[in-house]
């Protein structure tokens, strides 16, 4: 079958001349790409997500609850059980090219609806364990309920979580069970893994005292030179640490092939415009091009890439563009049982009244991250109304916590 989106091709010479273009802009030198002849490489298909966010549903063209109004307008997009859909006929049109695929998820799959709110991140697992993932990176919303949590969720997963600069004390939840990196044999080649999460993570989650985070650049370099030592030459970064770090990684370690990102919710397409040009090419220190991807977030789109290797894992081609995930993609139907009985509980809770208001409460980002807010005075009120027997008088909330008006 024919790819669904426009996909973009880069052949060896316009691979070194986009990469030639995006190096004069930064003022850095070229690249030197391969020797090899074309078609004589290797070609892996990525298939690749990032910050889903708890959208086990569909969502609307503002990435929240999509409305019977939306999707009888067909205006309703990604939701795992459309996202397994979109994965699998990609998935198949690579194998019948003879092309061997990865299906991969940059973390922060935790965090933003009622899914994660009522299973604590199990729906999400169960869901990517369906779909069939290969592995997924750690986002710092993976920490939201501690690492207890996070260690459940990966109790529950089919696929290996990984991230390497996330160190844990002995003894402790998690110890044991992230993976620091991971080998993936395909048709017969070894393609690496590498995972690593913001450091950040410290200070915008609840990783506790237990877990601390080393430098990416720092352990990135101590990694590939371990997958190197073990013959591995293509490797991949899964990587939560944002579109401008991505960049300055790329710039600063040699041996990477390509990086698969997140955390930014960097939109990143060659038919949308305004959006970032799928795939960002940078120069490592030695001068190979090195593709970044991102797939925005919240199961809108997904990422399709395509790169050829030669013999030493140097990247000498590259295609793709991010897919979206709109009405053209059914639902798959198995993935829609399973959701189902999740779903139930969910339904009932939104309809029991919590409360009534009398007027509008402004929620909106442009207001609440900027300023005092009525849905701010609204979840404190109600924070101080819940402990007012405790003598507590003061109450603070988050801005960036508040995500939508009523």
């Amino acid at each position: 079958m024919a790819f669904h989106k426009n996909q973009t091709a880069l052949s060896r010479r316009g691979f070194l001349s986009v990469a030639g273009a995006s190096l004069a802009l930064a003022g850095a030198g070229r690249f030197s790409l391969s020797t090899a002849q074309a078609g004589t490489g290797f070609s892996l298909a990525v298939l690749h997500i990032n910050d889903m966010h708890s959208r086990v549903d569909e969502i609307s063209r503002f990435n929240s609850n999509c409305s019977p109004s939306d999707s009888e307008e067909d205006n309703c997009f990604g939701g795992a059980a459309r996202l397994a859909t979109a994965i699998r006929q990609h998935r198949a049109a690579h194998e019948e090219q003879g092309r061997p695929v990865l299906t991969l998820d940059a973390g922060d799959q935790s965090q933003g609806t009622l899914y994660y709110t009522t299973y604590g991140g199990r729906a999400e697992i169960q869901m990517m364990n369906a779909i069939g993932f290969d592995a997924m990176g750690i986002g710092n919303h993976e920490f939201n309920r501690g690492p207890e949590n996070l260690a459940r969720m990966i109790d529950e997963a089919d696929f290996p979580v990984v991230s390497g600069n996330i160190q844990v004390a002995e003894g402790s939840a998690l110890d044991g069970k992230i993976t620091p990196h991971l080998v993936l044999e395909r048709d017969g080649e070894q393609i690496g893994i590498l995972g690593i999460t913001t450091p950040d993570t410290e200070f915008l989650s609840s990783p506790g005292e237990d877990v601390s985070f080393q430098d990416e650049i720092e352990h990135l370099r101590e990694g590939v030179a371990e997958l190197q030592g073990r013959g591995v030459t293509k490797i991949l970064v899964l990587s939560h640490v944002g579109y401008g770090r991505d960049q300055q990684i790329a710039a600063a370690v040699d041996g990477i092939s390509a990086i698969i990102g997140g955390h930014s919710h960097t939109l990143m397409s060659n038919t949308v415009d305004g959006a970032v040009e799928y795939a960002t090419l940078v120069a490592s220190p030695s001068g190979r091009a090195v593709p970044i991807v991102q797939a925005f977030a919240f199961s809108r789109y997904m990422g399709n890439l395509t790169l050829e290797f030669d013999d030493d894992g140097a990247v000498i081609a590259a295609s793709g563009d991010t897919v979206l995930l709109d009405a053209s993609f059914a639902p798959a139907e198995d993935i829609e049982e399973l959701i189902a009985p999740l779903r139930a509980p969910i339904e009932e809770m939104t309809r029991r009244p919590v409360a009534e208001i009398a007027a509008d409460i402004d929620g909106s980002r442009e207001t609440c991250r900027a300023q005092e807010c009525e849905m701010g005075n609204t979840v404190t009120d109600a924070m101080l109304a819940e402990v007012a027997h405790q003598g507590i008088r003061v109450a603070l909330t988050n801005g960036g916590g508040l995500r939508a008006s009523m």
